[in-house]
């Protein structure tokens, strides 16, 4: 964004998780001039854009770094979550939405203030090897709802392709193993 002497006031952070997001206070009354353009400069006079310009509100944004997980029976997986708060300073609490009953969260919040949380989950006994489950780690405090996103994951998986699929944003696999899972750094990239 530039204003009317054409000095660059803010911009949005291409590389983080909310890349399209841009957050401004306005100290002074005044015209400011908006630019939209493809990341890469690979632009064409048919490429549209949606711009969404709202009064800010309070909100928070959470994301995490895995999309895929493995966990046995019984067992237990850990989820790091971060959290990026915009003047939003209340407890937030974090769920799983999408996985069926018996699945416990121990540290199931990110407290006032605070910016992480590693919750750990426990896996069923009745859970079964080869069953392949998706869930979100979703995170509310009073009206506010946001999802976690993935998008760091999955651009490390689709490496070439420079928007990866949103429908896969915030989406969670987890493998269920007969046996210990791997450790992260053994298994293999699909």
């Amino acid at each position: 964004m530039r204003d009317a002497e054409d000095k660059t006031v803010a911009e949005s952070n291409p590389s983080g998780p909310q890349d399209t997001t841009l957050t401004h206070e306005f100290k002074k009354a005044g015209r400011y001039l908006l630019i939209a353009k493809e990341l890469a400069d690979r632009g064409a006079p048919d490429f549209a854009y949606q711009i969404d310009a709202k009064l800010f509100e309070p909100a928070f944004t959470m994301d995490i770094d895995d999309d895929k997980i493995e966990a046995k029976p019984g067992g237990e997986f850990n989820i790091a979550v971060s959290c990026a708060r915009s003047e939003f300073n209340d407890r937030i609490a974090v769920e799983l939405e999408g996985l069926p009953e018996g699945f416990t969260i121990e540290n199931a919040n990110i407290e006032s203030k605070k910016t992480n949380a590693t919750l750990k989950v426990k896996v069923p006994e009745n859970a079964q090897p080869g069953e392949l489950l998706t869930f979100r780690v979703v995170g509310r405090a009073g009206e506010k709802r946001a999802v976690a996103s993935t998008i760091s994951a999955l651009r490390r998986n689709f490496v070439t392709m420079l928007y990866p699929p949103a429908e896969l944003d915030g989406v969670v696999a987890l493998g269920i193993t007969a046996g210990d899972p791997a450790p992260k750094g053994k298994r293999k990239r699909s």
